[in-house]
């Protein structure tokens, strides 16, 4: 019984990974649904950058992304890539019908089931060997906890760095369209 949920959790694990894949390529096309995605946070949109956004006409591509265009709504995101640096992709939406208009950073719901799993997976393991350790007082349970502790910390931080990484390359796109434009 045992081998047979094992088996079953490294084949859900699979399917969470091929899923992540393919949804990850679709995410990134310019075709597609301009409002996509998870939401995971915003940030104000100066006036300067409504503005050049209203100006804005269509599908722009820059060396490392585009900025996608239709009535009053915009997406800014990175061009697909076969292979990526990094586990996450955002990309940005804007409704600039919208009496203060913000900035919207998405991502693929499976890149966040994904970034949930392993947030929860290493401490649950660890969880489960403390209990079959039993406890034990000769600093085992010592070990373990601080190990918990290491990496629930870890992968916080992995997370608020991806985070403010994609931030930084969604305004790196934005501004190198604004340069383009600007010519």
């Amino acid at each position: 019984m045992l081998s047979f949920a094992i088996v079953a959790f490294f084949l859900l694990l699979l399917l969470l990974a091929f899923w992540t894949i393919s949804e990850q390529r679709i995410f990134t096309r310019v075709e597609g649904k301009m409002r996509r995605g998870v939401f995971i946070g915003s940030q104000r949109l100066s006036e300067e950058m409504r503005r050049r956004l209203e100006g804005l006409e269509g599908i722009i591509h820059s060396r490392d992304g585009f900025v996608r265009k239709e009535e009053s709504e915009v997406l800014i995101s990175q061009e697909p890539q076969k292979w990526r640096r990094t586990s996450w992709t955002y990309l940005a939406y804007v409704n600039l019908s919208m009496p203060e208009s913000r900035l919207e950073f998405r991502m693929p719901l499976s890149n966040l089931v994904s970034s949930i799993v392993s947030l929860l997976l290493f401490p649950l393991i660890l969880y489960v060997i403390l209990f079959q350790e039993g406890f034990a007082s000769d600093g085992a349970t010592a070990f373990f906890l601080t190990a918990f502790v290491f990496i629930v910390l870890a992968s916080i931080g992995s997370l608020l760095f991806h985070h403010f990484r994609e931030r930084k390359r969604i305004m790196k796109i934005f501004n190198d369209i604004v340069e383009i434009e600007g010519r």
